[in-house]
């Protein structure tokens, strides 16, 4: 992030480093160059967390099976227990496809790196015009959980939530565990939810790849017209100069050439008879300018 003109201008770099940290949660990235035991200790902390968020949702489902008469834990209960699920669902996914993630991710700072002038110019357009509300909805996320975990320091109530645990739980070291259960639990629901401006990055990048890819596909195209036109004049000309309807003054102006000349241009003469035309059966037709006037009109 710099200042610019229009205040703090967010770099492409900026960005996706920022997007990176808001989901490490999710564990959608694996440590680069890592060793086989920081692998392992990543694989064991995502296996951790998803086990932590299947047993504070069996919690939460507790609790709705002893309150069922009371509305508002009924509520409460459900919206966090779909948090849950919708954090666990996600993170599956991206273990599933954490190559293909993790070469979009390599690919994406390549481009960014690699990219030219126009093509960076595209890049920040996106970026400024996403960068606040990204920012909006990751802050909002992470702060609405925090307010909702800070709950017990105002609220009549010793937890975050209404779980319900199978053990005692008035011990102040289980206390402690399951106050940090549920903050982490709140925590990893809220990157589950910024996960989708990740995704977000992702289509953003696409389209402008797409784009450019569009504009410069078009470049081409007007510069392959203008070559196809460079020579279908040519062509025209050809096909006029070896019709058969030739100028009289062509033929005049044999007379004065001799005896040999004038065999030899009697025989191109008698052997351009027939237009010279250039074709290519089944894949071009006769290159000339009316043909391609006609498919223009056509198209």
């Amino acid at each position: 992030m710099k200042a610019g003109r229009r205040g703090f201008i967010v770099t492409p770099e900026t960005a996706i480093r920022f997007t990176e940290a808001s989901v490490l949660l999710t564990y959608i990235f694996a440590p680069q160059r890592a060793d086989k035991l920081r692998l392992f200790m990543f694989r064991v902390l995502m296996i951790a967390s998803v086990l932590l968020t299947v047993t504070f949702f069996l919690s939460l489902l507790l609790s709705i099976l002893e309150n069922l008469d009371k509305l508002v834990v009924v509520i409460r209960s459900l919206t966090f227990m779909s948090s849950l699920v919708n954090y666990v669902i996600k993170v599956v996914i991206v273990r599933i496809y954490c190559n293909k993630f993790k070469r979009l991710q390599s690919t994406l700072k390549n481009f960014i790196e690699n990219a030219d002038k126009f093509e960076r110019k595209i890049i920040q357009k996106n970026v400024d015009e996403c960068w606040k509300f990204q920012l909006f909805v990751t802050i909002g996320s992470y702060f609405t959980t925090t307010g909702f975990l800070l709950g017990p320091l105002i609220l009549p109530q010793k937890f975050p939530t209404e779980a319900v645990y199978p053990f005692s739980t008035e011990n102040k070291l289980v206390a402690m565990i399951v106050y940090l259960q549920q903050s982490i639990g709140g925590y990893q629901a809220a990157a589950a939810v910024v996960l989708d401006c990740q995704m977000a990055v992702y289509l953003w990048y696409l389209c402008d790849e797409g784009l450019i890819e569009k504009l410069q596909c078009g470049v081409i195209v007007i510069f392959t017209a203008l070559n196809i036109y460079t020579f279908i004049r040519p062509a025209d000309r050809l096909i006029e100069l070896t019709s058969n309807r030739m100028s009289s003054k062509v033929f005049n102006s044999l007379l004065t050439l001799n005896q040999k000349m004038r065999k030899t241009c009697l025989l191109i003469i008698h052997r351009t008879q027939y237009p010279v035309l250039i074709r290519i059966p089944g894949f071009l037709e006769t290159v000339s300018n009316q043909y391609y006037s006609s498919v223009c009109l056509c198209l």
